[in-house]
C-alpha cells in the first residue's frame, strides 16, 4: 500500500474551504495546520491511485499548491511494479 505525504498550501482566505475538502478524502490523515500549510498523509491501494490523489490535490479549489514530500511504494506487489514504467526520467 503506498503512502505519500504532503504539504498543502492553500491560498490566501482559503484555508477553511481546502481542510474541509481534505476532511472528506478516504485513507488521509491531516497534521496541524500551520498559517496556510496542511501536512497531510495519504494511504492508497495502488501507485495510480497515488498519482490521482496528487492530481486531485493541485485541482482543488483554494489549493495553491501541493508539495509530495515524501512517498514509499516497497509493499507494492510485484505485479503492480512491473505496471509502474522503468527507465531514466526525461
Amino acid at each position: 500500500m503506498p503512502v505519500s505525504a504532503y504539504i498543502v498550501k492553500a491560498s490566501d482566505g482559503s484555508i477553511d474551504h481546502v481542510v474541509a475538502q481534505l476532511e472528506q478524502l478516504e485513507n488521509a490523515r491531516m497534521g496541524e495546520v500551520h498559517s496556510h500549510s496542511i501536512p497531510l498523509s495519504v494511504y492508497t491501494e495502488t501507485e495510480r491511485d497515488s498519482r490521482d490523489v496528487g492530481a486531485l490535490l493541485d485541482a482543488m479549489e483554494g489549493v495553491e499548491q501541493s508539495v509530495l514530500v515524501y512517498h514509499n511504494f516497497e509493499d507494492v506487489s510485484e505485479e503492480e511494479r512491473m505496471r509502474v514504467p522503468a527507465g531514466p526520467l526525461k
